[in-house]
């Protein structure tokens, strides 16, 4: 039990802290006030080399299925649930993509083992997944789209 006690609070140390580390990293990376420009593409911060489309600024990002924020109360749940192992098929009904399920992996303080494609029955993972092993060592496997 101590040393259950001892692994939640350095989880939520850790937790805290790439949080903060996160915070920190958005506040000194705001996007500067674009010069005027004659064009609506270069005050909006110029066009994707890509797409042409104008590029975003990086800020807060979008909470699982686009829903909601990175570190809202959904979210913190999720990690929760990832930290704790075992098989995920949905997180609060819905299906994470692979960027999602490694972000809500890695923030758990967890690493991705590898990622799997489906597989053939009786195996119970005939679905795109990612098997992944959390801080405490227990192997988890994440259901993506």
């Amino acid at each position: 039990a101590a040393q259950q006690a001892a692994r939640e609070a350095a989880l939520k140390a850790a937790q805290t802290t790439a949080r903060m580390a996160l915070l920190a990293a958005a506040a000194s990376n705001k996007p500067k006030a674009a010069p005027k420009a004659e064009s609506k593409a270069g005050a909006r911060g110029g066009n994707c080399p890509a797409s042409g489309s104008p590029q975003r600024p990086e800020g807060p990002q979008r909470g699982l299925g686009g829903k909601g924020w990175r570190g809202d109360a959904n979210w913190r749940n999720a990690v929760k649930q990832v930290s704790q192992g075992g098989t995920i098929e949905n997180i609060d009904g819905m299906v994470p993509s692979e960027s999602e399920a490694n972000d809500l992996i890695n923030e758990s303080g967890g690493h991705a083992d590898r990622t799997e494609g489906p597989h053939e029955p009786p195996n119970p993972h005939q679905y795109n997944h990612i098997n992944y092993t959390t801080a405490n060592g227990t192997r988890g496997t994440i259901r993506i789209q």
